[in-house]
């Protein structure tokens, strides 16, 4: 899973995902499903506290 920044084309991270390729196999209580979606929601959350706080700043430099 690639993991991109909030700016235009900048990859921030690639990210494994340990999970079998029939991804349909995998409940969605699985432990290994919950510990990507989380690590993964927290990056974003990250990327959009920065965001906000560069455009309280003015914006990008």
């Amino acid at each position: 899973m690639v993991l991109m920044s909030t700016r235009p084309g900048v990859i921030t991270e690639i990210v494994e995902v340990p999970l079998p390729e029939e991804r349909w196999a995998v409940r969605r209580d699985s432990p290994q499903l919950l510990e990507v979606a989380r690590y993964v929601s927290n990056r974003i959350a990250d990327e959009v506290r920065k965001a906000q706080l560069a455009e309280q700043e003015g914006g990008y430099s």
